[in-house]
Formats: structure tokens, C-alpha cells, sequence
């Protein structure tokens, strides 16, 4: 089996876009510790901005699409990637 090795930019971009399709979500803070970035800070804006239109939902650190967003998993995926 191959594996590909991804720039750190990339593997984040794949592991949030993976992630939100995922039921329990994204938790922001143990992904900071993963790529040592503050991805809650980082992603602030958007987070606020998703959350306030009904695509978003934050639960303490944990960040998930909402079943209104995983209909339009990809426009609320790509509001993250223009952020990186």
C-alpha cells in the first residue's frame, strides 16, 4: 500500500473536511495540539459566522455541521479552507 505523505496545510484541510462529515464533529482543541495552531482563534470569524446562520453548531470545542449544513457540507467546508 502507498501512502502519501501531505504538507501540514493540507492534512489540516483534509482532516476538517473529513471531519465536519462526521456525526460527533471536529474538537478544535485537540486538533490545535495536533498542528499547534489555535484553530478556534484561527477559524473564529467563520465558526461565529456558520453558527449564526444555522450551518454551525459549537459545543464547548467541538465544532459539527448541523443537519441544515450537511446538506451543503461542501460551501460550509470551503468557508474554512479560504481561512488557511
Amino acid at each position: 500500500m502507498d501512502s502519501e505523505i501531505l504538507p501540514e496545510e493540507e492534512s489540516l484541510g483534509e482532516t476538517l473536511m473529513l471531519g465536519l462529515r462526521l456525526r460527533e464533529g471536529l474538537d478544535l482543541l485537540k486538533l490545535s495540539g495536533v498542528y499547534d495552531i489555535d484553530l478556534a482563534g484561527l477559524f473564529s470569524g467563520t465558526i461565529r459566522s456558520l453558527e449564526g446562520i444555522g450551518m454551525l453548531e459549537v459545543e464547548g470545542d467541538v465544532i459539527r455541521l448541523t443537519r441544515e449544513g450537511l446538506f451543503v457540507s461542501n460551501s460550509v467546508i470551503s468557508e474554512f479552507m479560504l481561512v488557511q
